[in-house]
């Protein structure tokens, strides 16, 4: 009889045909047994880093501190212009990110740190976990099909740096206003370092290439 859940015509299968083989129940349950095994491991192989240490993308337990500075920027929580009340809220924020950070890479060594310039107009975020991190990802939009002048987002790279940016929406055929660039993070990583600012606040962070030199040297303090 034809199985009314399967589309067009069906064969009867021959009377004639041998029915197949049912493996013994023991041979069920070594297959099941090397199964189970090889699943249960995955998550093993894509969290153990090459060290031996734990955690994935190449994530390990070395130290890591934030730098002093970061060119004009020093840490906010230290900055006497700050008030008492915003410095326990940057204290307790930083280390709560901290460890989120840890956790996100599998408990690798982390550190966050706020820091700003001297007329407390600039700020940025500092994000450094000992592990790899893949390149910053956006959705791709065609600017072309919405009518603007340029995606929303775009990542642009600079030597070992990838930034990712924010347009502001400009209509195609439309001037482009010089402030138009508003760099949202920049980051540089390798086999185990990942080196993150996140930019909030101020008129610094329209230049794309400036933001990736900050970052550079946030590196190099720290690698």
């Amino acid at each position: 009889m034809a199985d009314p859940t399967l589309p067009g015509p069906q064969i009867p299968a021959a009377p004639s045909s041998p029915s197949p083989r049912v493996p013994s129940p023991w041979m069920v349950g070594l297959v099941g047994a090397v199964v189970g095994a090889l699943v249960a491991g995955i998550p093993l192989l894509l969290t153990r880093s090459s060290d031996g240490g734990s955690g994935g993308l190449g994530a390990s337990h070395e130290s890591l501190s934030a730098p002093a500075a970061l060119a004009d920027y020093t840490p906010a929580a230290k900055n006497n212009k700050v008030d008492p009340a915003t410095i326990k809220r940057i204290t307790t924020t930083e280390t709560t990110s901290t460890k989120n950070l840890s956790d996100a890479y599998g408990g690798a060594t982390a550190v966050v740190r706020q820091y700003t310039d001297a007329s407390l107009q600039n700020w940025v975020t500092l994000e450094a976990v000992r592990a790899e991190s893949p390149k910053p990802y956006y959705p791709y939009v065609d600017p072309a099909q919405i009518g603007m002048a340029k995606p929303d987002q775009d990542v642009e790279t600079f030597g070992q740096v990838n930034c990712l940016v924010h347009y502001t929406p400009v209509a195609q055929g439309q001037p482009e206003p010089p402030d138009q660039v508003l760099v949202m993070t920049c980051e540089r990583t390798s086999a185990h370092l990942t080196v993150r600012l996140r930019f909030a606040s101020g008129d610094a962070w329209h230049s794309p290439a400036d933001a990736a030199a900050l970052t550079d040297k946030a590196w190099s303090q720290l690698a």
